[in-house]
């Protein structure tokens, strides 16, 4: 999981075990989480989510790194048949964002962005959290392609997946400047913070009367035209020029705080102003956040997590945020 700082990395690595239990039944089976941390780690992310829910006290930016081991599981339901179950390990580190989103003149600590890239050059999935209500155009222009070289490069971290072990026993000329594919199977494009947005949206659409709840411009959005909104076609394309074959691209938008069902158009920070914990915790809901982990965990898209598979559909065709929904056609 990687992202510019403040683009809700934590946030969304807190919202993953109780959107588990709170997303949509699927018809190959729910997926539970559990946490193979240490107890440090457990209660640094359970922590995270209390506060930030009941408090509206947003985790601070991520100073070091933390490691976090996730389990996920799937049991498969198919009438006449026995139940299968499918097991997903997940293990990830959250980090500074500006390791490998530094803006101009930061000083980044070379060793700790070397673990980041090596980790991320043997990842099986990769997800990429930008904020959905801040243009990252300008900071992603000037590191995704470096990043994308780093991790695609024949040279580099001392245990190398199976292919690239086999490539050094083959007879080759000097690798200079020699890439492969993505070793990835799976890259999301998580655009967050898609409440703020969808607020924003719905009450320019009433002073048009035109009634439409927040909920219903998140779920009416296009990740991939908002993606290319947001940080441009250009770097859509390296990301996909670097995919291999049959790896998967996926767009999606999500809100770790979610929105409020029959709450009058108001954001959870509005509506659990004066509210106490339980009642909070009691009403919160993400939003795409299971629908993200599902396509990480399953490689299935659905509601706001959207595939993409074609170049040409990397292309910004209209502007954003308002022509693309169709309420507004």
């Amino acid at each position: 999981m990687i992202g510019p700082p403040r683009a809700g990395k934590t946030c969304v690595l807190a919202a993953l075990e109780p959107a588990c239990y709170a997303g949509p039944l699927d018809d190959d089976g729910q997926l539970n989480l559990r946490h193979g941390f240490t107890v440090d780690g457990q209660s640094l992310l359970s922590g995270y989510t209390v506060d930030w829910v009941t408090r509206d006290e947003d985790p601070h930016s991520t100073l070091g790194c933390t490691d976090y081991m996730l389990e996920v599981t799937v049991q498969a339901r198919r009438p006449g048949f026995r139940s299968s179950q499918r097991v997903t390990t997940i293990q990830c580190t959250d980090t500074p964002g500006d390791l490998l989103f530094p803006k101009q003149g930061t000083q980044v600590n070379v060793d700790l962005r070397n673990r980041l890239l090596g980790q991320a050059k043997e990842a099986s999935s990769i997800i990429l959290v930008l904020d959905s209500t801040a243009s990252s155009a300008e900071l992603v222009e000037r590191q995704l392609r470096s990043i994308l070289d780093s991790i695609t490069s024949l040279s580099g971290p001392e245990n190398p997946g199976f292919w690239r072990r086999l490539l050094r026993w083959i007879p080759q000329r000097p690798q200079v400047g020699r890439h492969v594919p993505l070793a990835s199977v799976r890259f999301l494009i998580l655009l967050t913070q898609i409440d703020k947005l969808a607020h924003s949206v719905s009450r320019q659409l009433r002073e048009q009367d035109l009634d439409v709840s927040p909920l219903a411009v998140a779920k009416a959005i296009d990740p991939v035209a908002l993606a290319l909104e947001l940080i441009g076609e250009r770097n859509l394309r390296r990301i996909w020029s670097v995919m291999g074959r049959r790896a998967r691209l996926a767009v999606g938008v999500s809100s770790a705080r979610g929105f409020l069902r029959g709450s009058s158009g108001q954001t959870f920070t509005e509506w659990s102003a004066g509210r106490d914990a339980q009642e909070r915790l009691g009403a919160w809901s993400s939003f795409g956040v299971y629908e993200a982990l599902r396509f990480i965990t399953t490689g299935r898209c659905g509601g706001p997590v959207k595939r993409v598979h074609d170049l040409s559909e990397l292309v910004r065709e209209r502007a954003l945020p308002l022509d693309s929904f169709p309420f507004m056609r």
